[in-house]
């Protein structure tokens, strides 16, 4: 945890400026921050379906890359603690699962967040 909110504020102006400078058709396709809801996270935590709960959310970065720019997205996975206190991504493998089974129930859900904008807080210190 931190409380270094002058540093967070400075890193979140300046991928703000970043995304305000690049080409509008490419900025406007930009989020600025994604939102997960309470009732996602739960989701996520209460998915073994045995009454015991997963231990946190992994949050990975990605992009897609639009007029050779990268425009980052996030995507949240659960996570689960082993024996020496590591955390690792919950049914989740080294290989990824063939089509039929990403679209059955085996699969650990995702949570993608919802962007802002259209999800976006009132205004405060880091959105304006």
């Amino acid at each position: 945890m931190t409380n270094d909110w002058n540093k967070v504020k400075q890193q979140v102006a300046a991928f703000r400026k970043y995304i305000n400078d690049l080409p509008s058709a490419t900025g406007s396709k930009a989020s600025y921050c994604y939102m997960v809801t309470r009732e996602e996270i739960e989701k996520l935590m209460n998915q073994r379906n045995d009454g015991s709960k997963l231990d946190g959310v992994r949050i990975y970065i990605g992009a897609d890359i639009i007029n050779g720019h990268i425009i980052p997205n996030v995507h949240v996975v659960a996570c689960e603690k082993d024996g020496n206190a590591d955390y690792h991504d919950y049914k989740i493998t080294a290989q990824l699962p063939s089509d039929i089974a990403m679209q059955n129930s085996s699969m650990p859900l995702l949570a993608e967040g919802r962007p802002c904008p259209v999800w976006c807080s009132k205004q405060n210190f880091l959105n304006s």
